[in-house]
């Protein structure tokens, strides 16, 4: 039937019932001429034939969204869609799947204004997503330049995901700052982005900068401007940036620093390298080396701390735990030392085992002495930065194990210690806490230990380092070349360094 578009069955086909089927069921028209309903006819296949390209077209529409964003994700240039994604789509369809289909995938929209418009799109839709999500939330910020000597601001938040019950870290923007990078300008940046996307700076539990003075500066910092709004907001100084102060002493970084000029120099040329052989064979030169060995083992040491406080969802438990295990190593090495063991310093150990078979005279006694001064000087660096008075945990070990709770802590209220101590009765929140993490435990039981809930979350929270930021420049370095250095650099970066879902496909339905 043209009319209500049902298909017939071929019983109704007979002429009779069909003039019975018109003048029943559609008996306005019975009198319209047999040009009416041609018509008709024709309508309906138009349907059909827009039916079938609507539905081609979104989906060339929904892939043009997916290859947007794995064109972001690798941070390649958007050209790339048209230039090298297209033809290869093309090649390998007509080569496999034939030409039908390579020109239904001709169709997918791939050029250089599409991709950028696309990534606009999703971006802005994780950052709603994230406006939805950050209630209660921490954040980190650094500033560095670009290709174009522009400064750019990276934020990045840490927040309590409700729905999924933990904490997540997630990059927020990169904002461009116009003037200088002093503080006030800095924090009025900061305070814009936030009015923009409203989101309350009274919400903020704790901003972690590197210690620069434009960032924790008394009176001008972002730090103190941002206290100024945010009286309980706590400031911490990147611990990652403090481990590297603490490492340096001047005595045998100077040391280590003309030994890397040394060699470069004597690398440069093979004639100054041959030379230089044979002036250590006459002058006795294994002291000098014994030395550089000690001082690379050392520095291999403090990189391997180093990178363990770098990475991805880090707390102030977990970072303070390598930094105090770092000191109780450092006086460990003084005791070995003086008891002349080496074994801790491989290459050391090595060219000392060297020289005894060689019989020569390196004078091991007064390097001893060399070695158990610098770790002394190290020692005491660690505990200027990282001071034993000042542990951030030392208060709040009842958050790693509430079921082994004290009532001698003083961070918490007694209204709050009651409420800590009816949880060793409870015995489903037992198995809760052995089965999920702890910071994952203390969002699940919010509901129920609201209090004692935000008090720990606020402990949790806080970035102990610029990690992030950091790492967040690199992916700048490589989305925003000399080829592309007017690029806007937020919405690629956001969809290349987020951990939340992008629907690609959703905000396709969504657009179409």
């Amino acid at each position: 039937c043209i009319i209500r578009l049902e298909i017939l069955g071929n019983s109704s086909m007979v002429p009779s019932k069909l003039k019975r089927h018109l003048e029943t069921k559609h008996q306005q028209y019975q009198n319209m001429p047999i040009d009416f309903f041609k018509r008709k006819e024709e309508l309906k296949a138009q349907k059909k034939l827009i039916q079938i390209m609507g539905t081609g077209n979104e989906a060339a529409f929904k892939a043009s969204f997916l290859i947007s964003l794995h064109i972001a994700k690798s941070k390649k240039n958007f050209t790339i869609g048209e230039d090298l994604i297209m033809p290869c789509i093309l090649d390998a369809s007509h080569a496999i799947l034939g030409d039908e289909v390579a020109k239904k995938l001709k169709t997918i929209p791939l050029s250089n204004a599409i991709i950028s418009n696309r990534i606009i799109m999703m971006s802005e839709d994780i950052n709603q997503q994230l406006k939805k999500k950050s209630k209660m939330y921490a954040v980190q910020v650094d500033e560095s330049t670009d290709i174009v000597n522009k400064v750019m601001l990276l934020i990045y938040v840490q927040y309590v995901d409700w729905d999924e019950e933990e904490i997540k870290e997630e990059f927020m923007s990169c904002l461009e700052l116009k003037k200088q990078t002093i503080g006030t300008e800095i924090f009025s940046a900061l305070a814009d982005y936030f009015l923009s996307a409203d989101l309350k700076m009274s919400d903020c539990v704790s901003v972690c900068t590197d210690g620069a003075p434009n960032m924790t500066g008394r009176q001008e910092g972002l730090v103190a401007k941002m206290k100024q709004v945010t009286p309980n907001m706590q400031g911490t100084h990147c611990i990652i940036h403090q481990e590297m102060l603490a490492s340096k002493i001047a005595e045998l970084n100077q040391v280590l620093i003309t030994a890397v000029k040394t060699v470069s120099f004597i690398k440069s040329s093979t004639l100054i390298s041959r030379l230089f052989a044979i002036l250590c064979d006459k002058m006795g030169s294994t002291h000098r080396t014994l030395k550089l060995c000690y001082l690379a083992d050392i520095f291999q040491l403090l990189n391997e701390l180093n990178m363990s406080l770098q990475g991805p969802h880090k707390t102030i438990f977990n970072t303070y735990n390598k930094i105090e295990g770092q000191k109780k190593k450092i006086k460990l090495w003084i005791e070995r030392i003086e008891n002349n063991c080496f074994d801790m310093f491989s290459a050391l150990m090595e060219l000392m085992n060297e020289a005894k078979e060689k019989n020569e005279d390196s004078n091991f006694s007064q390097l001893n002495l060399i070695i158990v001064n610098h770790l002394e000087m190290l020692s005491r660096q660690f505990e200027k930065y990282f001071p034993a008075s000042q542990d951030p945990r030392e208060d709040f070990l009842w958050v790693l194990d509430p079921f082994n709770f004290t009532s001698q802590t003083n961070t918490i209220c007694m209204n709050e210690k009651e409420r800590l101590a009816d949880l060793p009765s409870d015995v489903t929140l037992k198995n809760l806490k052995n089965n999920s993490s702890f910071e994952k435990f203390w969002a699940k039981v919010h509901s129920e230990y609201n209090l004692l809930s935000e008090k720990t979350l606020r402990v949790l929270l806080p970035f102990p380092s610029t990690y992030l930021c950091e790492s967040g420049f690199s992916a700048v370095t490589a989305i925003k070349t000399k080829y592309r250095n007017k690029l806007t650099v937020t919405p690629t970066l956001r969809l290349s360094l987020t951990n939340l879902p992008c629907g690609g496909d959703a905000v396709a339905r969504q657009k179409r």
